[in-house]
């Protein structure tokens, strides 16, 4: 395995620990920074046991358009199960 995806695949390993210290629960879940991910990375991350899960809407909330554009942003783009970005 490339050293970037061990890298990789320890800085998740870290963050769960993390979570689940403060929470004491697992987190199962990995969103690639920027939604970028390559099909060798989802199958490390994969075996791993984690689901790689990216976004259905983007609220664009760092643009700083304000509260009505963002709440806008999400509406267009919301439906049962979406997942948004903020």
């Amino acid at each position: 395995m490339p050293v970037a995806l061990i890298k990789k695949t320890d800085e998740i390993k870290q963050t769960d620990q993390s979570v689940y210290t403060a929470t004491g629960t697992h987190t199962y879940f990995y969103r690639p920074p920027g939604g970028f991910v390559t099909k060798s990375q989802i199958n490390v991350i994969k075996n791993q046991g984690y689901v790689v899960t990216l976004w259905s809407g983007d609220s664009r909330d760092w643009r700083k358009p304000g509260v009505n554009r963002i709440v806008s942003n999400v509406v267009q783009k919301v439906f049962p199960g979406a997942i948004v970005l903020l």
